[in-house]
């Protein structure tokens, strides 16, 4: 009798399990609906694209390669993925583009301020620790004596599959905007000084090589390189892109180490001092490297009488090859190449537009915000006339983040409607539901940082709230 009571008891006790786990299964599904598909067309709100595209950066898209495996972003994936691009891929894929097994500190800088704005908006530490780590990965691989860890880490390349740091022609060294001083002065101020003090000694040498008869002739000088057609190296180029780059450092410490702001100023004035030779050939030169100059004498008011001073002659004259000089000088040879002028003029007078705006902002002085309508006109009738500018990342980003801009400090609605709509384009064009991340080109399902993915991240994000660069060192 035990016997049957106790298999009686057993019995029951599975059936009564059974139902609490259909129970409690009912309760799930209930709770957590299933997982329905996504459509291609089903387009998320903007901040869940790019929170979207933001985790699998910093999550997924890192360094598995070589003999290590780092915290160091991918500068190119397979978006289908979230690795590196295969020789299969390339093959389906059927473009021109090559595997680029590499990462680049430098490119990959509006990304990271985009993801710290991403963690400030969502609270979530996850953004800056995989910064962190990126950073942290990088700085321990420095080779032994390496004076600057910070001029490795932002004019190289990081071989993803050698591990190592490794040159190239291009090597970036022709800033278009100053990295996020920000986030790398957190990780390392020890490497930040140290950066800052060679780049004023570079500055300073090189300043020292140029004399005057070379100033007077730099325009025919650059005119003969761009013809050439090899990247220019002119040492009046050099100079102006290394004063810029030098001037806004200094100016953007002197904003945020107030106990050393007079020491600061004291050193980026006689840099930021324009000769009668430089106010000569200021105008002459490319609208990229006139708007880093600009972006350098807006930094900071002390420089007022130098905007004061350009602004007098206004609206400048271009120069009559600032699209191929512009082109070669901002860009690499080998991307130059199959790109169209076009595109990177277009990129330069965004560039442009964006500084005029900020020293209208600053000084209230009509002229400023004149000009900035004039090349913002310019633009408009090439976003209505030329829509095949619009197959890159960085081309929707300075547009849609200006258009925004403009919008907003002038309340000229019709703006914002423009920004809008190129920015629901950039979303159709390039971002992927199913895969939860944005393409940086439109023909080909990579990711890469060569195409300046994080400026649209950060145009979507100044669409969708505050604007992420208005508390960095990094600009538009």
């Amino acid at each position: 009798m035990r016997y049957w009571i106790t298999l009686t008891h057993c019995w029951m006790f599975f059936i009564i399990l059974d139902l609490a786990f259909a129970s409690a299964a009912l309760t799930y599904a209930q709770e957590r609906p299933p997982i329905a598909p996504v459509s291609r067309d089903a387009l998320p709100a903007i901040k869940d694209a790019v929170e979207a595209h933001l985790g699998y950066v910093t999550d997924y898209c890192l360094d598995e390669y070589g003999k290590d495996e780092t915290g160091i972003w991918l500068g190119q994936i397979d978006i289908r993925t979230s690795k590196l691009p295969s020789v299969q891929s390339l093959k389906d894929a059927k473009t021109d583009s090559t595997i680029w097994p590499f990462g680049n500190l430098l490119l990959d800088q509006p990304t990271m301020v985009a993801a710290v704005e991403m963690g400030r908006r969502t609270g979530c530490k996850c953004y800056q620790d995989s910064i962190t780590r990126y950073l942290r990965d990088q700085l321990k691989r420095m080779k032994p004596g390496t004076s600057d860890s910070f001029q490795v880490m932002l004019t190289s390349d990081y071989d993803l599959i050698r591990d190592q740091f490794v040159g190239n022609e291009n090597s970036w060294p022709n800033w278009q905007y100053l990295p996020a001083w920000e986030i790398l002065n957190r990780e390392s101020p020890e490497a930040f000084r140290v950066h800052l003090e060679n780049m004023l000694q570079n500055t300073n040498e090189i300043l020292q090589r140029v004399d005057a008869p070379k100033d007077r002739s730099e325009s025919a000088e650059a005119n003969k390189s761009a013809d050439s057609g090899h990247p220019i190296r002119t040492l009046a180029a050099e100079r102006w892109m290394s004063r810029s780059s030098t001037v806004s450092t200094l100016l953007w410490m002197a904003n945020h180490f107030e106990s050393e702001s007079d020491s600061l100023l004291a050193q980026a004035l006689p840099l930021a001092k324009l000769s009668e030779v430089d106010r000569q050939t200021f105008h002459q030169l490319p609208l990229g490297i006139r708007a880093n100059w600009l972006n350098a004498v807006t930094s900071h008011p002390s420089l007022a009488p130098q905007l004061s001073m350009i602004q007098q002659q206004l609206p400048l004259p271009e120069s009559a090859n600032s699209v191929g000089i512009t082109s070669k000088l901002n860009k690499p040879e080998a991307e130059t190449a199959g790109a169209s002028p076009d595109r990177f003029s277009f990129d330069d007078d965004c560039r442009y537009a964006e500084v005029c705006l900020t020293a209208w902002k600053q000084t209230h002085q009509q002229a400023w915000l004149d000009e900035t309508k004039r090349k913002l006109l310019e633009i408009e009738t090439r976003i209505i006339e030329q829509q095949s500018l619009f197959t890159r990342a960085e081309t929707y980003g300075r547009a849609i983040h200006l258009l925004n801009r403009y919008s907003q400090l002038t309340n000229e609605e019709r703006y914002k409607k423009r920004a809008d709509s190129l920015a629901n384009q950039a979303m159709k064009d390039l971002y992927e539901p199913r895969l939860g991340m944005f393409r940086s080109r439109t023909e080909i399902d990579f990711c890469d940082s060569r195409d300046g993915i994080g400026f649209l991240l950060l145009a979507l994000l100044a669409l969708d709230g505050d604007d992420p660069t208005e508390a960095s060192s990094l600009r538009f």
